[in-house]
């Protein structure tokens, strides 16, 4: 399984809806959390391919370890 990744944007925009996609490996789910997070996106929710929720320190570090 993937990790799972849902953002959506940081301020409030009619008819905006939260985004979630895959990627199969840490460092490419943080290289997208990053990107987003960058780009004014608020990160709601990282799942580990386990399925257990994750914040994005522990995904960079995983990311890190690859």
């Amino acid at each position: 399984m993937p990790f799972q990744i849902t953002h959506e944007p940081l301020t409030h925009i009619n008819g905006a809806k939260p985004i979630t996609y895959e990627k199969p490996t840490a460092k490419d789910a943080w290289r997208s959390v990053d990107a987003a997070m960058r780009s004014d996106e608020k990160v709601t929710s990282i799942i580990h391919p386990d399925g257990y929720r994750i914040g994005w320190q522990e995904l960079q570090r995983l990311a890190e370890e690859e």
